[in-house]
């Protein structure tokens, strides 16, 4: 129908038809393309956002991506383009005969600048780098930089576009490749692609005992306990750095563990960060390391945990985004140590994933520290009463995650070998450690606050895809066992009791949660202009077929059906019909005059909301049943018991 509907420039009914796929098969790339190609004929202002949608939902796609990165660069979204072409490239340039000069073509920009971009093999680092032809057509040379934190090797190479390969210098590390052009004096660039991990999860810390659970420490002894590493990987985002620095070091008083603050520094490229952190260092505040090159989340964490090895030390791995309070850090430690298989645990946190508060996996607005103080305050006041319990969880969440160092000494650090930069890694960790007999909480006596997505920004979208993949390969249940966990969501007792006590305490953090959701349906809602269309249409509201008045817009489609109804529209008459929001019974499909939008499931996040698709098809008019609401700027009619189809047409008729 979408199709047929496009070539015949009936846009509203091509892009019903198509939102009616999308909503109904909202993993099929197919139907959000053809969802943007209509877009991108009747509105080409949102165009843009209708690709990135496709793009989401299969991020490694190459037309998906090319299609992407040509509507923002259409768009003059430069910025957007430059931020995530360089992601595509290693995997276009790896394969032979991929198409790759697009992207290559959109970061050198109209300069034609010199880039290069290399990929891992199984015992070499390999690349391409690309410059412009000299007057007399040859390419320059340029030399290659091939570093980790102790060495660094140089090679000679011809900037054609040509793959190189060399051999790793050592196994079991992280290279930085970088180049200099030899003719021009000028820092080293580095390559896109880079950092190269070639140290799989097999190297240990240290080579385990024993394949089985095993815990040395005595569980009720103190000092069982007593250190703990608190491992703060950092990037980007000063203020919100400092913001959780400044709470991490306010709240060390507050608990009896001994406390260690390691903070690992990734070549930030925000002058203000390192230096402030030189500065707390200086002050013996933090233990401060730095990489020489940027190494990315998983390989800076993995050198946090060799250190943290050293102290013999749990590790607490803390984002930089967070923010925490009081004793947060022995209520952690008395969850993890509450059983001899505990792992890993989590807290709650307002984003968390699976230990989100107020909703499960749905993030809200970070809180302020003095409301993180309250809510805090309460959980964990529940949980020394005994009215909440720790959960057990398939993986922990990685944004703060409490680990086990004996653990840590079994299983071995994250992946950085299989799964690129960031995201997931946590949960291969812990799925690691499940298949050692070892289980994972969910620490439900702390809060902490997660503002999410700082350091990656544009990039989150692509590394999650590319790691899930991985995770999915390797341990095919988990995703499964995930998604049942949010069915059956066996946090909800707890997030109740916290909900109901955070409002009697007049939580405003919570109560400004629940007054933006009430004024997303309050609130009064423009239609946005209609687009070309065959049709006029009459929308009804959130049809549900179990109610007594879903009768009442059979019989009326009925009516339409049998007495077809025309209507001037810019000089053309045009047919009638309904476009229904909501549940549609067989009877109400085969009267073959309405259109119909699937309701907006609870976890959706469509590219267009029932209003601006009202709003497209041209609709005036709206039939809501007297029990619910919706505030749109167009007229409502009410069908209750005195709605009368044959009446409502007929005076339809004679507008």
């Amino acid at each position: 129908m979408a199709l047929q509907a496009l070539e015949c420039e009936d846009f509203a009914t091509a892009l019903i038809s198509a939102e009616y796929v999308c909503r109904r098969f909202p993993a099929s790339s197919i139907a959000a393309v053809l969802r943007a190609q209509i877009l991108q004929r009747c509105q080409p202002q949102i165009a843009s956002k209708a690709w990135y949608h496709a793009w989401c939902i299969d991020p490694q796609d190459f037309f998906l991506q090319d299609a992407l990165l040509d509507a923002w660069f259409s768009s003059g979204a430069k910025q957007s383009v430059l931020e995530l072409a360089p992601l595509f490239l290693p995997a276009r340039c790896k394969k032979y005969g991929a198409q790759y000069f697009s992207l290559v073509n959109h970061i050198a920009g109209e300069e034609k600048a010199t880039l290069g971009v290399c990929w891992r093999t199984d015992v070499a680092i390999a690349g391409r780098v690309f410059a412009p032809p000299k007057v007399n057509g040859e390419y320059p040379k340029v030399r290659l930089l091939i570093s980790n934190q102790d060495h660094q090797f140089a090679y000679e190479l011809t900037a054609d576009g040509q793959v190189f390969t060399i051999d790793c210098p050592y196994p079991n590390s992280v290279w930085s490749v970088a180049f200099v052009q030899v003719e021009q004096s000028s820092a080293p660039q580095m390559l896109y692609g880079s950092p190269l991990s070639f140290s799989a999860i097999e190297h240990r810390i240290g080579s385990p005992k024993s394949q089985a659970l095993r815990v040395t420490q005595d569980l009720t002894s103190d000092s069982a306990r007593n250190r703990v590493c608190i491992l703060i990987p950092v990037y980007r985002g000063f203020m919100q750095v400092q913001a959780c620095l400044n709470s991490v070091l306010q709240s060390l008083d507050d608990n009896k563990a001994e406390i260690s603050v390691l903070v690992i520094d990734d070549a930030s490229p925000e002058p203000a960060i390192s230096k402030w952190l030189d500065d707390l260092a200086a002050q013996a505040k933090i233990i401060l390391l730095r990489n020489t090159y940027n190494l990315g989340f998983i390989e800076t964490v993995n050198r946090g945990l060799r250190r943290a090895a050293m102290m013999d030390a749990d590790v607490l791995l803390l984002n930089a985004d967070t923010l925490v309070h009081s004793n947060w850090v022995d209520r952690m430690s008395h969850a993890l140590y509450s059983a001899a298989d505990i792992a890993s645990v989590t807290p709650w946190s307002n984003n968390g994933e699976i230990s989100s508060f107020p909703k499960i996996a749905v993030n809200s607005p970070t809180p302020n520290f003095q409301q993180i103080m309250r809510i805090d305050g309460r959980v964990a006041a529940l949980h020394e009463s005994g009215q909440i319990s720790d959960v057990e969880v398939p993986a922990c969440c990685g944004f703060a995650m409490l680990m086990r160092s004996e653990v840590i000494r079994q299983i071995g650090l994250l992946d950085g070998y299989e799964l690129i930069r960031g995201y997931s890694e946590e949960v291969d960790w812990c799925l690691r450690a499940s298949a050692k007999g070892y289980r994972h909480l969910v620490a439900t006596s702390v809060f902490v606050a997660h503002a999410g997505g700082v350091s990656f920004g544009a990039e989150k979208i692509y590394r999650v895809a590319q790691n899930r993949a991985v995770i999915a390969s390797r341990y095919p249940s988990y995703y499964q066992a995930y998604h049942q966990f949010l069915k059956e969501d066996p946090l909800q007792d707890a997030r109740h009791l916290i909900h109901s006590t955070l409002l009697e305490d007049e939580c405003d953090w919570l109560m400004r949660i629940e007054s933006n959701d009430v004024g997303k349906i309050s609130s009064l809602r423009a239609l946005p202009a209609p687009i070309q269309g065959s049709y006029e249409r009459i929308a009804v509201w959130e049809n549900r077929i179990g109610s007594v008045f879903s009768q009442k817009i059979l019989q009326l489609a009925r009516l339409l059906a049998t007495h077809v109804v025309t209507c001037a529209v810019e000089d053309r008459l045009v047919h009638l019909r309904l476009l229904i929001i909501g549940e549609v019974s067989e009877a109400l499909w085969h009267t073959g005059v309405v259109d119909v939008l699937p309701s907006i499931g609870f976890k959706q996040k469509p590219l267009l909301s029932n209003v601006e698709i009202l709003g497209f098809a041209g609709c005036r008019e709206v039939l809501i049943e007297s029990d619910l609401q919706v505030a749109l700027n167009i007229d409502q009619v009410q069908v209750n018991e005195d709605f009368d189809p044959a009446m409502y047409l007929d005076n339809w008729k004679k507008r």
